[in-house]
């Protein structure tokens, strides 16, 4: 049984994990630490998923761009990004994987994501970068959230206790 669980990927100083959005979850902080330019990463196994006005509530209390990927069983990630200055949006990572499981997967929307993504990095984003890792699929679907953040600019957020 692969990772069941969300990731997600701010660009404030706060501990995601002391959040009522994201406590409101439940499930297990599972890893937090700090990448460059002010982002945080956190990774919480099982527990629900964000509904999007839950990830526009966490931007919007925050003042920050907040990203919330829910991780269905290691094979496919449902991304939910927003920031007060955008819309919401909703992708997925590893999308040939997610249309293995019959979930809805829109090359329109996928390719919105890259350029929605690129706003939402506050002009640190690769675009080239963000565009492999919504286009790829890796063998576990968790790890594409820490390529996506080092492709929005948040440097290596690579778990320092792995």
């Amino acid at each position: 049984m692969g990772f069941f669980g969300t990731v997600m990927l701010i660009r404030a100083d706060v501990d995601l994990e002391t959040l009522p959005a994201v406590v409101a979850l439940g499930g297990t902080l599972d890893a937090a630490w700090t990448g460059e330019h002010g982002w945080r990463f956190a990774r919480v196994y099982d527990g629900k998923s964000f509904l999007p006005a839950g990830v526009r509530a966490v931007a919007e209390q925050t003042g920050a761009p907040f990203l919330a990927a829910y991780v269905v069983d290691s094979d496919f990630a449902i991304v939910q990004c927003a920031a007060p200055s955008l819309p919401e949006i909703q992708f997925v990572l590893n999308p040939a994987c997610a249309a293995d499981y019959d979930y809805p997967v829109d090359p329109a929307v996928q390719e919105a994501a890259v350029r929605y993504l690129l706003d939402f990095a506050g002009g640190r984003g690769d675009a080239a970068r963000i565009r492999a890792v919504v286009e790829d699929d890796l063998t576990f679907a968790e790890e594409a959230v820490p390529r996506l953040a080092a492709a929005l600019g948040a440097g290596s957020v690579e778990d320092p206790d792995r």
